[in-house]
């Protein structure tokens, strides 16, 4: 992790307390390339210019995830049983502010945790476009849609706390509409939820050259 010299200090937060009940198995201890999900993901954000990087995990859960997450040189928040993934976020966004005190003009990125095709350079391109003197929300931008991860400038963590129950963490991007980035390329897109996706995902990867 290297911090690039901008006027504001960053943090990814990865929620990662979710149950793959759809997979059937953790989805992030599944293997890629030479370990597993979850640290190739957490491997590309420490090769971006992100300053911190907190990861969101069940502290029931029994498996090796939090211990591969402090072994990457990561934040572990462990949380009890989190409902979804806003209160992960809630709970992570907490953390920041009790440990780091971040200013309106610092910014949070939040990306899923099983997302291996993750790149680097998709976080440092809206790192490098968030503008501290005008912050607002940005979201990379490809093929019409819009992608991951999500910038917000940290004066909207106040705004993620009083989110209605029925809405997620997206309801932030209503009353304040992102700036589109164009970047990236379909596979932000690729879903990894079933052993099917993952299979057909993990094959096509590994078939780039």
């Amino acid at each position: 992790m290297h911090g690039a010299s901008h006027d504001f200090s960053s943090f990814a937060v990865i929620p990662a307390a979710g149950k793959s009940r759809r997979m059937g198995r953790s989805k992030l201890l599944l293997p890629w390339g030479k370990g597993t999900v979850i640290e190739t993901v957490l491997a590309t954000w420490r090769d971006s210019h992100v300053n911190h990087i907190l990861v969101v995990v069940d502290e029931t859960d029994e498996s090796p995830l939090g211990d591969l997450v402090a072994g990457c040189g990561c934040d572990v928040i462990r949380a009890d049983a989190p409902p979804d993934m806003k209160a992960s976020v809630l709970r992570a966004l907490k953390e920041i502010q009790r440990r780091w005190s971040p200013r309106d003009h610092d910014a949070w990125l939040l990306a899923p945790a099983d997302f291996p095709t993750l790149n680097a350079t998709w976080i440092d391109t809206l790192l490098a476009e968030h503008d501290p003197r005008a912050p607002r929300p940005l979201v990379p931008w490809c093929d019409n849609r819009r992608g991951h991860p999500v910038l917000f400038p940290w004066l909207l963590a106040g705004a993620a706390r009083k989110l209605p129950d029925d809405s997620g963490i997206k309801g932030l991007l209503i009353d304040n509409p992102p700036r589109e980035i164009a970047v990236g390329d379909w596979i932000m897109f690729a879903e990894m939820n079933t052993p099917r996706e993952y299979q057909r995902l993990k094959d096509h990867f590994h078939q780039e050259p």
